[in-house]
C-alpha cells in the first residue's frame, strides 16, 4: 500500500466514484458531478488518524504496510549464521536491523556495509530484509539521487519509508553532505520535502539508512560522522558455491534470524539509542586514512616553520587544485593544521584583517606563486 500524495486525493476518489457509478446505474456520470460529490464527501465526513508507515503482527493499529514476520527461536537460521560469521561485528548488525525493524531503535546510526569483493551478499540480504520485512515500507535509492541535479528530491524517497538502501554506493564522501546530515536527524527536525513536478512541503523523516558499498566512508574526525556511523564489514565467502536455493533459505529463517537479533538489541542497545558496537578501532583507522590525505597535500605545499605564515587565502587556492573545494572541507583542512602541525591563527588588522596561519612555510624547493612572495614580503 502506497500513501496518497496532496493534490492526487481529488482526482483518486472521482475517478473511484464514476467507476462505482458505472458499475452500479450503468451510464457515466458527469465529471461535474463528480467533482461535486467529492466536495461533498470531504467536507462532511469524519477523517481518521494518518496510518503509521509499518506495523507488526498483532499491531493493532492503521499502517501502510503489516509484516508477516516476528521473532521466533524455534527457527533455525544457518544460512543467515555463515553470513553473520562474515562480519566484522554480527552482534551490532543484527541489533541495529531488529532495532529498526520494531520501532524501538531512536538513535541516528547509519549502518555502512563495506565489503571490498562485491561477492559476499551484502546486496543479496539488503534486498532480501526490505522487500520480506517491510515490502512498501522502504525505498532505495541510487547514485544519482544523491548528485547535483537529483539531490533536491532526496528527502522524498525516507518519507513515508522506515529503512531506506542506498545498494552500490559509490560516493565515499557521502556521510559528509549536508543531505545527509539531515536525513540523520532521526525525525527531530522538520525537513524541506520535494518531489518531482509537486510544490514543496516540510515534514519529518524517521526512516533509517542502510549503504552497502564496495568502498569503506571517507571518516573525520567530527562526533557528528562518527556517532552516527554504525560501520560494518564484511569479507567475501570461502569454499562457497553459488547456491540459486539461497535466497528461498534466508526468507524461510528470517523468524529465526529475528529472534536472534531481539537477543543482540537487548545485549547491545539497551537505551534504545546507541548500539554499542566492537568496529570502533575500525573508525578510527578510517578516519587516520582520511588525514592521510592531508598530509599527503601539506607535505607538497608546505613545511613546518616557526618564524614563517601563509596566507589562508593561499592555503584555500592550493586546497582548490587537490579539489578540496567545498567550506566544509577547507574548515576541516585547517583545523587538522592547527592540531596536527601546531599552526597558529592569525589576523592583522593593519591589512584590513587579512587571515594567517603561522608556524608553516611554503615547501622547500617548491616555486612559488606571485600571491606568495607578496605576501613574504608584506
Amino acid at each position: 500500500m502506497q500513501p496518497i500524495l496532496e493534490k492526487e486525493i481529488d482526482k483518486i476518489l472521482a475517478r473511484e466514484i464514476s467507476t462505482r457509478w458505472l458499475q452500479e446505474l450503468g451510464v457515466p456520470l458527469p465529471p461535474r458531478k463528480a467533482n461535486e460529490l467529492v466536495k461533498y464527501w470531504l467536507n462532511h465526513t469524519e477523517l481518521v488518524a494518518e496510518p503509521v508507515i509499518m506495523g507488526l503482527p498483532g499491531d493493532d493499529n492503521w499502517c501502510l504496510h503489516r509484516s508477516k514476520y516476528f521473532p521466533d527461536p524455534n527457527v533455525e537460521f544457518p544460512t543467515w549464521q555463515r553470513i553473520l560469521d562474515r562480519m566484522s561485528d554480527p552482534i551490532a548488525f543484527a541489533a541495529w536491523q531488529y532495532g529498526v525493524y520494531t520501532g524501538n531503535y531512536q538513535g541516528r546510526q547509519m549502518l555502512w556495509m563495506h565489503g571490498e569483493n562485491g561477492e559476499e551478499g551484502k546486496s543479496a540480504i539488503a534486498r532480501i530484509i526490505g522487500q520480506e520485512l517491510y515490502g512498501p515500507a522502504h525505498n532505495a535509492i541510487s547514485n544519482a539521487s544523491i548528485n547535483s541535479n537529483e539531490k533536491r528530491f532526496l528527502n522524498s524517497h525516507f518519507e513515508h519509508a522506515a529503512l531506506v538502501i542506498y545498494p552500490d554506493a559509490s560516493n565515499r564522501k557521502c556521510l559528509s553532505s549536508e543531505e545527509f546530515k539531515t536525513l540523520a536527524s532521526a525525525g527531530s527536525d522538520p525537513v524541506l520535502i520535494e518531489r518531482k513536478g509537486k510544490q514543496a512541503y516540510t515534514a519529518y523523516l524517521n526512516a533509517r539508512m542502510w549503504i552497502c558499498s564496495n568502498f569503506s566512508p571517507e571518516v573525520t574526525s567530527d562526533n557528528f560522522m562518527t556517532s552516527r556511523l554504525l560501520y560494518i564489514s564484511i569479507s567475501p565467502m570461502v569454499d562457497e558455491k553459488p547456491d540459486p536455493t539461497v535466497k528461498e533459505r534466508l526468507k524461510a529463517e528470517l523468524s529465526g534470524f529475528l529472534a536472534y537479533a531481539e537477543q543482540c538489541y537487548e545485549e547491545r542497545c539497551p537505551d534504545n539509542y546507541r548500539i554499542q558496537t566492537d568496529t570502533d578501532n575500525d573508525v578510527k583507522a578510517l578516519t587516520e586514512q582520511y588525514f592521510e590525505h592531508f598530509d599527503i597535500i601539506f607535505s607538497k605545499h608546505w613545511q613546518v616553520d616557526e618564524q614563517s605564515e601563509v596566507a589562508a587565502s593561499i592555503i584555500k587556492e592550493k586546497l582548490k587544485v587537490e579539489g578540496l573545494q567545498s567550506k566544509p572541507q577547507y574548515d576541516q583542512f585547517v583545523d587538522w593544521l592547527v592540531n596536527r602541525k601546531g599552526a597558529r591563527w592569525k589576523k592583522r588588522s593593519e591589512e584590513n584583517g587579512r587571515i594567517f596561519y603561522a608556524g608553516i612555510a611554503p615547501a622547500a624547493g617548491r616555486r612559488l606563486s606571485l600571491d606568495e612572495v607578496m605576501t613574504m614580503e608584506s
